[in-house]
């Protein structure tokens, strides 16, 4: 199921991915807020990119604020820098979240 982000340009959407809405499999996003002239920002503090971030990794982390600074940090999307390519991947338990400088990310779960 994809499914737009409301208040942000066309292309911006999440996808859950899994047969069971309260199991899923996986998450895959693409999130990156941009100015008035439509240039990329990277995702603003409290915006509407780190927000929705926080919100999933809630759900699987008991310490999601840590890890939802370190991947945003590390995949140079806060503070943005528009001329630095970032990645940042985590393993918590079952989850591996990753994020990137394009604003794509995924929360997949492992298979043992």
């Amino acid at each position: 199921m994809v499914r737009p982000i409301e208040g942000l340009a066309e292309g911006n959407a999440v996808e859950l991915i899994g047969s069971h809405t309260n199991d899923l499999e996986g998450i895959r996003s693409k999130c990156m807020e941009s100015d008035a002239a439509g240039k990329p920002v990277g995702w603003t503090k409290n915006g509407v990119c780190e927000t929705l971030f926080k919100q999933f990794a809630a759900n699987i982390a008991d310490n999601a604020p840590e890890l939802t600074a370190y991947l945003i940090g590390h995949a140079a999307l806060q503070p943005y820098q528009a001329d630095k390519s970032g990645y940042a991947a985590v393993q918590n338990g079952r989850y591996i979240l990753e994020a990137d400088s394009e604003g794509v990310f995924y929360f997949r779960r492992r298979h043992y």
